[in-house]
């Protein structure tokens, strides 16, 4: 399957893709159409839902705020809608052009939504252990921060070496461009507020995420060692046997 086929041409979302095919250590690959991650999925197009409805999803985590899911709405056209809140405030506007302009400051938020989101953390983990809950689909506001986040934590969990978890991570790139073109377009008298975020918004650095695998493993050892301190022993395992063939 072609690196084309990893993403999916949707009109009302721009950073869904599937999380498959990528190598492990072992030398197995991660499923394809088994985990999906996304942008939100709330302004899906007819013609959307039915691509969406063709992946046969069973499960849709959705790591946004409340606020955010009662100001936006949710797509719930699945067996199991499950609301796990991986933080409970958004970057402000101002702090987005410090932070997303800096890896250093990237690093440091990524890193504090692994420490602060710890039980959701735990929570999305324990789900994706599951056999019964795939095919699966993660997703935030832009399927960028969390989002990114939560793949990371995956890839780096089943065994992805650390340079596919960092181009996995900047593939949201384009989407981010599309994804401010679609803003400006709709809301035409908000164009100077959005000049104002674009370089935030637009902002991907590789080393940023790589700064986290760093990090991660300098703090518990490795994912294993994350998971453990979140309460699940052998996630790795676990995930491994539900997402590599």
């Amino acid at each position: 399957m072609t690196e084309l086929e990893r993403h999916f041409e949707l009109e009302g979302a721009f950073n869904l893709r599937d999380l498959g095919g990528y190598a492990t250590a072992s030398g197995a690959h991660v499923r394809w159409r088994r985990l999906f991650r996304s942008d939100s999925l709330h302004r899906l197009t007819d013609d959307d839902l039915a691509a969406v409805g063709d992946l046969g999803i069973t499960t849709v985590i959705d790591l946004r705020t409340g606020d955010e899911v009662q100001r936006r709405g949710s797509y719930e056209s699945v067996k199991s809608y499950r609301h796990m809140p991986l933080i409970d405030r958004l970057t402000s506007d101002d702090d987005m052009g410090t932070i997303y302009s800096d890896p250093e400051r990237v690093t440091a938020r990524y890193l504090e939504i692994l420490e602060l989101g710890r039980a959701q953390m735990s929570e999305v983990l324990t789900l994706l252990v599951d056999e019964t809950v795939y095919p699966a689909l993660f997703h935030c506001a832009a399927g960028r921060d969390r989002t990114g986040v939560v793949a990371a934590t995956i890839l780096g969990l089943v065994g992805v070496n650390d340079e596919d978890i960092v181009a996995d991570y900047v593939l949201s790139e384009q989407a981010m461009t599309r994804m401010l073109e679609r803003l400006r377009n709709d809301h035409p008298d908000a164009r100077a507020e959005l000049d104002r975020v674009a370089p935030g918004l637009l902002s991907l650095f590789g080393e940023a995420m790589a700064g986290v695998l760093d990090a991660v493993r300098a703090r518990y050892g490795s994912f294993e060692g994350y998971a453990e301190t979140l309460g699940i022993p052998n996630a790795g395992l676990a995930l491994r046997a539900v997402l590599v063939e």
